[in-house]
């Protein structure tokens, strides 16, 4: 997820959007608050924002901190020619303190840890007007829902995926990845690469630190680009894209100390004298954007030419 740049634009993030009134119809502004992720006696998860609830939990209780935010609204950019930023070797990736390359993949892993880990949350209004988070899809009316992502993406060292051949996913927001790629000059398969890592193409995605849409943008990001409505593809992605673009320039190309900034933030890399920081998260996340960048680069490379067949990975989303 990016962290905020040192000096950018200053233009504050609204702090009351209006929800979109999913299953409802109604426009309501809903207040941010704090959900309670945790397991009860019979294994059942829960993710509630009744506090009281958190009486049923056994074992650790994950607070969650949930912003205020639309869901969102879909609106597609035109089509347009695609200029492409420098990657600075020839191959498109740099490095200072990683290998393109993942460690050995593990053993097989359980279903359950090969696929991102993404809850729907529901917002009720209730009668004495408390606004309520909760996994359980409510009888009647609810406001609106939004994904929580909880684990199993690129940044994730516990990840089980095999990064070299999850499907990949050449189609989603193609007009408006193309949009801002062509406008900030970034690599589409860069950019890919990274909404992969960050979200797996989820457009309503919420991190548990706050991290917000495809690209995964932290509120005081998002309000440094502009952003009215971080949920919104069209504005999440030129937002995203800027801030890769920017951090592309900042470290001369090198697509490795750009995600690495994009996970860990600027001040993390000149720490640590303009390499990847030590820090499990950033380590791992380097590794799997670098391997998602070829990846992408080459499938649509492929993709671009009707005569070369396809790899058999390619179209499915993670």
């Amino acid at each position: 997820m990016p962290a905020r740049p040192a000096v950018r634009r200053h233009l504050t993030l609204a702090l009351a959007l209006a929800a979109g009134g999913i299953g409802s119809g109604a426009a309501t502004p809903v207040a941010a608050g704090e959900v309670y992720k945790f397991r009860d006696k019979d294994g059942v998860v829960h993710v509630t924002s009744n506090p009281a609830d958190r009486r049923k939990a056994v074992g650790a209780v994950q607070t969650i901190r949930v912003p205020n935010a639309a869901p969102a609204r879909v609106t597609v950019a035109p089509e347009t020619p695609v200029a492409t930023r420098p990657s600075g070797a020839a191959s498109g990736v740099t490095g200072n303190a990683i290998a393109t390359n993942p460690p050995a993949a593990a053993p097989e892993p359980a279903p359950a840890r090969t696929r991102t880990v993404v809850t729907t949350m529901y917002v009720v209004r209730r009668a004495n007007g408390v606004v309520e988070y909760t996994n359980v899809r409510p009888a009647g009316r609810y406001e609106r829902s939004f994904a929580v992502v909880t684990g199993g993406l690129a940044a994730d060292p516990d990840s089980r995926i095999d990064w070299n051949s999850v499907g990949l996913n050449l189609t989603a927001y193609a007009a408006e990845i193309a949009a801002a790629t062509a406008r900030h000059g970034v690599d589409p398969a860069l950019v890919r690469a990274i909404m992969h890592a960050e979200s797996a193409f989820q457009r309503n995605a919420l991190s548990p630190k706050g991290a917000q849409g495809l690209m995964q943008l932290m509120p005081a990001t998002a309000g440094d680009y502009g952003v009215t409505d971080a949920f919104d593809p069209v504005q999440n992605i030129d937002a995203g894209v800027e801030h890769l673009a920017m951090l592309l320039d900042l470290y001369d190309g090198d697509v490795t100390l750009a995600a690495a900034a994009y996970n860990a933030g600027q001040g993390a890399v000149a720490r640590y004298g303009r390499q990847v920081p030590p820090f499990a998260e950033t380590q791992v996340y380097v590794q799997r954007v670098n391997t998602l960048h070829q990846r992408y680069r080459s499938e649509m490379a492929l993709a671009a030419n009707p005569a070369t067949p396809t790899s058999p990975t390619t179209g499915a989303s993670q």
